[in-house]
């Protein structure tokens, strides 16, 4: 019996798009990933299980799609796949480590991209980091930046805290930058 179907997909991916296999599993389609990432059902499945996937889970996508990032970066349904394993993945690893690259010459680009790419309800971790430290890091060559990429591109229930730490400062933060005005 054939793996590829008369449709061109898989038994696999056919099966699981006539609900044949109503608990499907990521590591169940191992070896199949870059396929169900240009299917628009597949492709959906994958962004929901990576919400919950284990690291071992994740480490499987991430060795298949590492092979076709850019055929699934261009492809109408792929690049969702590409999209939803950057913002789980890669921002997680900034948690617990903000204010550092904040306030770093180079980690702040990485922050800032974050905050530009990713939906804003993943971001909530930076918005908590800030808490208290607003008035601080609005003065810091770099954590202005970020502050400028938060107001721009968070929710505004997430600006709220924010654009509130600064407004208590108002009076220092026009000290401060009415002195290099001339």
């Amino acid at each position: 019996m054939s793996d590829v179907m008369p449709s061109g997909r898989s038994r696999l991916l056919e099966d699981f798009r006539n609900n044949r296999y109503p608990n499907l599993q990521l590591r169940e389609i191992a070896g199949h990933i870059i396929e169900f990432s240009q299917d628009q059902h597949g492709s959906r499945f994958i962004q929901l299980k990576l919400e919950r996937a284990t690291p071992a889970e994740r480490q499987l996508v991430f060795n298949e799609i590492l092979q076709a990032a850019y055929q699934l970066m261009v492809d109408v349904f792929g690049n969702y796949v590409i999209q939803k394993f950057f913002e789980n993945d890669m921002v997680r690893e900034l948690d617990g480590h903000v204010l550092k690259c904040v306030k770093d010459q180079n980690g702040n680009h990485v922050v800032q991209k974050c905050i530009e790419c990713v939906q804003p309800q993943s971001l909530q971790f930076i918005i908590d980091a800030f808490k208290s430290q607003v008035f601080a890091l609005s003065t810091h060559p770099y954590g202005c930046r970020v502050i400028q990429r938060i107001l721009e591109h968070c929710l505004p229930e997430q600006t709220l805290p924010i654009l509130e730490e600064l407004h208590q400062h108002t009076e220092q933060l026009v000290q401060i930058y009415t002195r290099h005005v001339e």
